[in-house]
């Protein structure tokens, strides 16, 4: 009898943890669902205008034939004489003068809609000492 109490005795105390705390688990469930719609109207105008005015000119001048400058020393008084041989002179000029004007109208029109749906399930399971 003293040998089975005294084995009793040791399996009790080997049976407790020493210095054990409280243990616990725990066992989490979460689930998240959401739905949402859109309906969006777009209606927008759209009126611009454009407006130019424009001018463009050019005027030539051109000379055929030989212009021969010949300056006469101190002999003749310093002067300049100026001889043409079949000289002519063109005068020429051109104009343009013009606008430009633009109008443009634009609609755009229509509807977009959206619908979106999304869920998530999870779960969640810890054990320890606390």
């Amino acid at each position: 009898m003293k040998k089975a109490l005294g084995l009793a005795l040791i399996a009790t105390f080997l049976a407790t943890p020493a210095l054990a705390g409280e243990t616990f688990v725990r066992n989490e469930d979460s689930w998240s669902k959401s739905h949402t719609e859109t309906n969006l109207w777009l209606n927008s105008d759209t009126h611009s205008v454009r407006a130019e005015a424009y001018i463009s000119v050019a005027d030539k001048t051109y000379i055929d034939g030989d212009v021969v400058t010949k300056y006469c020393g101190n002999w003749c008084g310093g002067s300049t004489t100026v001889s043409y041989d079949e000289y002519t002179q063109h005068n020429a000029a051109s104009g343009l003068v013009g606008a430009y004007f633009e109008t443009n109208y634009t609609n755009v029109n229509g509807s977009i809609n959206t619908k979106t749906y999304s869920g998530s399930n999870a779960h969640e399971t810890t054990a320890g000492v606390r």
